[in-house]
């Protein structure tokens, strides 16, 4: 007897807890990626995961072109994804991905993942990286499980729901992932990890209330963002830090006094290489 929708939504509610911020390996490609659980709702478990800039290049470099971040590249030069990624510069990305940030925020690449097709959201364009977004539906995993497709991502979540062992072997056998050349990277700099807890509504909303002043338009502008991950760099981009600064006098010293007073509020918290990570 196969698993059913409303099973799989009930020992994800029951282990919600233990389930967030659980690291998916994800194999695509020659390449297999650590995608974050974001969120465990009522229909469908929350997938994310950020690509630095910077890495992005390298990959495509080396010739990586059967992994995500190739087509990261190719949709932030050419959204109709006809060109061959062909930048040598996270500058020049980073510039393109802000020039049509929301125009891309509305777009999806796709991949393989096993025997199925999947679009990847890109639900972030923040000053460092790019982040991609999927979501699976519960309805979907009983779905596919129950009609005998066991070689895609919806296994790959069944098993860590019901608390087994991935058996990535079955991906391998149809050739979907080659060990020898694998061009996997398990480095921590290959993606960025964010294994935080984010405060619930009622704890944010009680401490974004007491912020108010310089310190509110700050944390607006930060808010503005559309990433979870940002720098200062972000804030300076927003329109109400440009609208407000003077010309001529640099705001950044303020941004960062007031980014570690909300860092003292528990509302942001620090990361490496001078980013910070929203809580809310």
């Amino acid at each position: 007897m196969g698993y059913t929708a409303d099973e799989f939504r009930n020992v994800a509610a029951a282990n919600k807890s233990d389930l967030r911020n659980k690291t998916v390996l994800i194999p695509i490609g020659n390449n297999r990626y650590q995608f974050k659980i974001a969120g465990v709702g009522p229909t469908a478990i929350k997938l994310e995961c950020y690509f630095r800039y910077s890495d992005v290049i390298n990959k495509v470099q080396d010739g990586v072109d059967d992994g995500l971040e190739y087509l990261i590249e190719q949709i932030i030069i050419d959204p109709n994804m006809k060109k061959i990624p062909t930048l040598d510069s996270s500058a020049e990305l980073r510039a393109r991905a802000s020039a049509n940030k929301q125009a891309l925020k509305r777009m999806s690449i796709e991949s393989f993942i096993g025997t199925k097709n999947y679009e990847f959201r890109l639900a972030g364009i923040g000053g460092r990286a790019i982040k991609l977004e999927n979501y699976v539906v519960y309805e979907d995993i009983a779905k596919e499980l129950n009609g005998g497709n066991e070689v895609n991502l919806e296994f790959i979540i069944k098993e860590i729901l019901v608390g087994n062992d991935v058996d990535y072997t079955i991906f391998e056998d149809i050739g979907i992932i080659n060990n020898q050349n694998s061009q996997f990277n398990d480095s921590k700099d290959e993606i960025i990890e964010i294994n935080i807890d984010k405060l619930s509504s009622d704890e944010s909303e009680k401490i974004i209330s007491k912020i108010d002043g310089i310190q509110r338009l700050i944390f607006d502008s930060i808010d503005d963002i559309d990433s979870d991950i940002f720098t200062v760099d972000d804030v300076l981009e927003q329109d109400r830090i440009k609208s407000y600064a003077v010309q001529g006098k640099s705001f950044e010293p303020i941004i960062i006094n007031n980014i570690n007073e909300l860092i003292d509020l528990g509302i942001i918290t620090a990361g490496n290489d001078n980013n910070y990570y929203k809580l809310w």
